[in-house]
Protein backbone atom coordinates (compact mmCIF):
# COMPACT_ATOMS: atom_id res chain seq x y z
CA UNK A 1 0.00 0.00 0.00
CA UNK A 2 1.21 3.47 -0.84
CA UNK A 3 1.63 5.55 2.28
CA UNK A 4 3.89 8.52 2.75
CA UNK A 5 4.78 10.53 5.81
CA UNK A 6 4.90 14.01 4.28
CA UNK A 7 3.17 14.15 0.89
CA UNK A 8 4.05 17.82 0.32
CA UNK A 9 7.77 17.14 0.48
CA UNK A 10 7.91 13.85 -1.40
CA UNK A 11 9.58 13.74 -4.81
CA UNK A 12 6.99 11.79 -6.75
CA UNK A 13 9.21 11.32 -9.82
CA UNK A 14 11.67 9.33 -7.66
CA UNK A 15 8.99 6.89 -6.46
CA UNK A 16 9.17 3.42 -8.01
CA UNK A 17 6.56 3.03 -10.77
CA UNK A 18 5.18 -0.17 -9.24
CA UNK A 19 4.54 1.57 -5.88
CA UNK A 20 2.86 4.50 -7.61
CA UNK A 21 0.71 2.22 -9.76
CA UNK A 22 -0.40 0.23 -6.69
CA UNK A 23 -1.25 3.43 -4.84
CA UNK A 24 -3.24 4.75 -7.80
CA UNK A 25 -5.05 1.42 -8.12
CA UNK A 26 -6.03 1.46 -4.43
CA UNK A 27 -7.19 5.05 -4.70
CA UNK A 28 -9.45 4.21 -7.66
CA UNK A 29 -10.67 0.98 -6.04
CA UNK A 30 -11.72 2.61 -2.77
CA UNK A 31 -13.19 5.63 -4.53
CA UNK A 32 -15.42 3.32 -6.60
CA UNK A 33 -16.40 1.31 -3.51
CA UNK A 34 -17.43 4.54 -1.78
CA UNK A 35 -19.26 5.73 -4.89
CA UNK A 36 -21.22 2.46 -5.11
CA UNK A 37 -22.14 2.68 -1.42
CA UNK A 38 -23.26 6.32 -1.69
CA UNK A 39 -25.21 5.56 -4.87
CA UNK A 40 -26.97 2.65 -3.16
CA UNK A 41 -27.87 4.85 -0.18
CA UNK A 42 -29.12 7.67 -2.43
CA UNK A 43 -31.22 5.22 -4.46
CA UNK A 44 -32.81 3.92 -1.24
CA UNK A 45 -33.65 7.51 -0.30
CA UNK A 46 -35.02 8.16 -3.79
CA UNK A 47 -32.57 11.02 -4.38
CA UNK A 48 -30.07 9.44 -6.80
CA UNK A 49 -31.62 11.05 -9.91
CA UNK A 50 -31.54 14.47 -8.27
CA UNK A 51 -27.89 14.02 -7.26
CA UNK A 52 -26.74 12.61 -10.60
CA UNK A 53 -28.50 15.22 -12.74
CA UNK A 54 -28.16 18.32 -10.59
CA UNK A 55 -25.90 18.19 -7.55
CA UNK A 56 -22.99 16.32 -9.14
CA UNK A 57 -22.60 19.15 -11.65
CA UNK A 58 -22.32 21.66 -8.78
CA UNK A 59 -19.31 19.84 -7.30
CA UNK A 60 -16.91 21.84 -9.50
CA UNK A 61 -18.19 25.00 -7.80
CA UNK A 62 -18.94 23.76 -4.29
CA UNK A 63 -15.94 21.55 -3.53
CA UNK A 64 -13.28 24.26 -4.04
CA UNK A 65 -15.44 26.67 -2.04
CA UNK A 66 -15.72 24.13 0.78
CA UNK A 67 -11.98 23.45 0.78
CA UNK A 68 -10.75 27.03 0.30
CA UNK A 69 -13.57 28.85 2.04
CA UNK A 70 -15.05 32.15 0.90
CA UNK A 71 -13.75 35.67 1.06
CA UNK A 72 -15.71 37.72 3.56
CA UNK A 73 -15.55 41.48 3.88
CA UNK A 74 -14.89 41.72 7.61
CA UNK A 75 -15.68 45.44 7.75
CA UNK A 76 -19.07 44.93 6.07
CA UNK A 77 -19.73 41.93 8.33
CA UNK A 78 -19.00 44.03 11.43
CA UNK A 79 -21.22 46.85 10.14
CA UNK A 80 -24.01 44.35 9.49
CA UNK A 81 -23.61 42.90 12.99
CA UNK A 82 -23.84 46.38 14.54
CA UNK A 83 -26.91 47.27 12.48
CA UNK A 84 -28.72 44.01 13.28
CA UNK A 85 -27.83 44.21 16.97
CA UNK A 86 -29.15 47.79 17.11
CA UNK A 87 -32.39 46.79 15.36
CA UNK A 88 -32.83 43.76 17.60
CA UNK A 89 -32.21 45.83 20.74
CA UNK A 90 -34.83 48.36 19.56
CA UNK A 91 -37.32 45.58 18.85
CA UNK A 92 -36.76 44.11 22.33
CA UNK A 93 -37.24 47.55 23.94
CA UNK A 94 -40.43 48.13 21.93
CA UNK A 95 -41.74 44.73 22.98
CA UNK A 96 -40.77 45.31 26.61
CA UNK A 97 -42.68 48.61 26.58
CA UNK A 98 -45.78 46.74 25.39
CA UNK A 99 -45.24 44.15 28.10
CA UNK A 100 -44.66 46.72 30.86
CA UNK A 101 -46.05 45.42 34.12
CA UNK A 102 -46.38 41.90 32.79
CA UNK A 103 -43.73 39.43 33.97
CA UNK A 104 -42.83 37.43 30.85
CA UNK A 105 -39.67 36.10 29.26
CA UNK A 106 -39.91 37.40 25.69
CA UNK A 107 -37.61 34.63 24.50
CA UNK A 108 -40.02 31.93 25.74
CA UNK A 109 -42.62 30.98 23.11
CA UNK A 110 -44.73 29.35 25.83
CA UNK A 111 -44.82 32.52 27.95
CA UNK A 112 -45.42 34.74 24.92
CA UNK A 113 -48.33 32.52 23.82
CA UNK A 114 -49.79 32.85 27.31
CA UNK A 115 -49.42 36.65 27.10
CA UNK A 116 -51.01 36.91 23.66
CA UNK A 117 -53.78 34.35 24.05
CA UNK A 118 -54.60 32.71 27.39
CA UNK A 119 -53.46 34.73 30.40
CA UNK A 120 -56.11 37.02 31.91
CA UNK A 121 -53.51 39.79 32.35
CA UNK A 122 -52.38 39.40 28.73
CA UNK A 123 -53.94 40.56 25.48
CA UNK A 124 -56.35 37.60 25.22
CA UNK A 125 -56.26 37.63 21.43
CA UNK A 126 -57.78 34.90 19.32
CA UNK A 127 -54.86 32.75 18.07
CA UNK A 128 -54.38 33.45 14.36
CA UNK A 129 -52.37 30.23 13.93
CA UNK A 130 -52.03 26.93 15.72
CA UNK A 131 -49.26 24.35 15.92
CA UNK A 132 -50.08 21.65 13.35
CA UNK A 133 -49.13 18.78 15.67
CA UNK A 134 -50.49 19.94 19.03
CA UNK A 135 -53.10 22.48 17.90
CA UNK A 136 -51.73 24.78 20.63
CA UNK A 137 -51.71 28.53 19.84
CA UNK A 138 -48.60 29.49 17.89
CA UNK A 139 -46.12 32.32 18.35
CA UNK A 140 -44.21 31.63 15.14
CA UNK A 141 -43.22 34.41 12.74
CA UNK A 142 -46.43 34.23 10.73
CA UNK A 143 -48.56 34.35 13.88
CA UNK A 144 -46.65 37.37 15.19
CA UNK A 145 -47.05 39.14 11.84
CA UNK A 146 -50.81 38.53 12.00
CA UNK A 147 -50.93 39.81 15.58
CA UNK A 148 -49.04 42.94 14.49
CA UNK A 149 -51.54 43.42 11.68
CA UNK A 150 -54.47 43.00 14.10
CA UNK A 151 -52.97 45.56 16.48
CA UNK A 152 -52.33 48.07 13.66
CA UNK A 153 -55.87 47.62 12.36
CA UNK A 154 -57.26 48.13 15.87
CA UNK A 155 -55.21 51.32 16.29
CA UNK A 156 -56.58 52.73 13.05
CA UNK A 157 -60.14 51.44 13.55
CA UNK A 158 -59.89 49.10 10.56
CA UNK A 159 -61.93 45.93 10.84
Amino acid sequence: MLTVEDAKNIVWKDMPLLDMAEGNFQDVYFTLKLFDKFKEDLEKLGTWKLYSTCFSKMNNVCVPMEIDGMLVDEIALTECEIQLTTELDKAYKDLESVLEGYDVNIKSPKQMCAFFYTDEKGLQLYPPRRNKKTQAPSCDKQALELIEQYIEEAEYGIS
